[in-house]
C-alpha cells in the first residue's frame, strides 16, 4: 500500500485548460493523479483508475490491506467516485476534511483483473 500526495487548486490545468475546483470532475480528478503518478502506478490510460470516498484515520490505514472490492462498501461505509461527477459534490468546500484521515483509495485494476488481493494508493 503506498500513500500519494496530488494537489489540487483552485485552478487546475488539464489538457492545457484550466478547470476550477467547483467544476473539476472525478475523471479530471484521475488525469491529474495520472499525470504526477503515472510511473509509481505503472498505467497508461488515467480513465481505468477505480477511485473509491471513504474516510478513516491513518492509523487504521492497515485494515486497507483486507480489502476487496466488494467490501469498501461494507468495511468504510465506501462510496464509488463516478468519472462524470465532481469532485465537489462528493466533497463539498464547505464541509472540512480531517486532516489526519485517508479520504480517497485508488484499487489497482491490474491486481483485480488477476484475480489477487486488492492494491490501495490513499490520496
Amino acid at each position: 500500500m503506498s500513500n500519494m500526495v496530488v494537489q489540487v487548486r483552485e485552478e487546475n490545468i488539464i489538457d492545457n485548460d484550466i478547470i476550477v475546483f467547483k467544476e473539476l470532475a472525478i475523471a479530471d480528478l484521475k488525469f491529474l493523479i495520472w499525470n504526477k503518478k503515472k510511473k509509481m502506478l505503472d498505467i497508461d490510460d488515467p480513465d481505468i483508475m477505480k477511485l473509491w470516498k471513504i474516510n478513516i484515520n491513518e492509523k487504521e490505514e492497515y485494515k486497507l490491506g483486507y480489502l476487496k472490492e466488494d467490501n469498501i462498501k461494507q468495511m468504510f461505509n465506501g462510496e464509488f467516485l463516478k468519472s462524470h461527477r465532481t469532485l465537489e459534490s462528493y466533497f463539498p468546500t464547505d464541509q472540512g476534511l480531517v486532516a489526519k484521515n485517508i479520504h480517497i483509495i485508488i484499487i489497482d485494476v491490474s491486481f483485480v483483473a488477476a484475480g489477487k488481493r486488492i492494491s490501495t494508493f490513499c490520496l
